[in-house]
């Protein structure tokens, strides 16, 4: 996409890498999400992020990426699917996800995202609820794919100095350095 084609709007995040925007692609009026990168490191980093998206695309549980976009700078955008509600973790204060019609879906979504992204021998490393986005019809949608690791045999073993999600993984798997999925 070109500066003319889309239109971008408020931050509505802020990561590591990259800051998030509300944009829109003016040809259809679609609502997206435009990453804008901060750093040359930074682009490297979101490049690989969706070509991960991109090896699973499909499944409708995954975050669907949209295109890339060049800034009137000339620098490189990255625009991914919005979902409406946001992140799972902005809305246990506002919903009860522990009813039924919230909970089931999500959790059936989440299992299925995972079963696809495991049947192409990938592993997440970082499913947390602040990568759990929300539609407006409350369908879940698995993102930030920053950590994914392919793992053909069922079993990723780290390297040394890796990023790891250390306070979200199991004892044994710190220990062994091995992440399994299996």
């Amino acid at each position: 996409f070109q500066d003319a084609e889309v239109k971008r709007g408020k931050r509505i995040g802020k990561g590591n890498f990259a800051d998030a925007y509300l944009a829109e692609i003016v040809s259809g009026g679609r609502g997206v999400v435009m990453k804008v990168p901060k750093d040359q490191r930074a682009v490297e980093e979101c490049k690989k992020e969706m070509s991960s998206i991109m090896n699973v695309a499909g499944q409708k549980n995954i975050i669907r990426f949209e295109g890339v976009y060049i800034n009137a700078r000339g620098s490189q955008c990255f625009l991914v699917e919005h979902c409406g509600l946001g992140s799972l973790d902005k809305l246990h204060h506002k919903f009860d996800l522990l009813d039924d019609s919230k909970f089931w879906p999500i959790a059936k979504g989440l299992l299925f995202a995972l079963d696809h992204l495991h049947r192409h021998g990938i592993l997440h490393r970082d499913v947390a609820c602040r990568n759990l986005l929300i539609t407006e019809k409350w369908e879940v949608k698995l993102s930030d794919f920053g950590l994914t690791v392919r793992a053909p045999n069922g079993v990723y073993d780290t390297q040394p100095g890796e990023n790891l999600p250390w306070a979200w993984m199991p004892v044994e798997s710190l220990k062994n350095r091995r992440l399994p999925y299996a």
